[in-house]
């Protein structure tokens, strides 16, 4: 494994120790607001507890979206392919710059 793996997966790990940390620190608050006693940090690290309440999405939101999120995916697998391949090098260094601005042009207003 080279050094710079064992850097990322450090980095991952501390990420996800430093999102666990501020998770705890923000739900035993709210516990002991409302007059509970929050659990051990590594029992709320390893053995989470969902919360109580569940937000209501309609069937065909669901699908939709879930279509939404596997198209996204699979385009992104599918430029990431042309780019990382040798025989297409210069075509998908343009395809990603096209495909890069037709989004921004949705996603950004031009004034005038």
């Amino acid at each position: 494994m080279s050094p710079i793996w064992i850097i990322v997966d450090g980095a991952v790990l501390a990420l996800f120790i430093v999102n666990a940390v501020f998770a705890y620190r923000y739900r035993s608050r709210q516990m002991r607001s409302e007059g509970q006693e929050p659990p051990p940090f590594l029992v709320y690290l390893f053995f989470p507890r969902p919360l109580p309440s569940r937000v209501s999405v309609p069937r065909p939101v669901r699908i939709i979206l879930g279509l939404i999120i596997l198209s996204g995916g699979a385009f992104f697998l599918f430029i990431g392919f042309l780019l990382f391949t040798d025989r297409h090098a210069m075509q998908s260094q343009l395809v990603g710059s096209v495909v890069a601005v037709a989004l921004l042009r949705g996603f950004v207003p031009l004034e005038g």
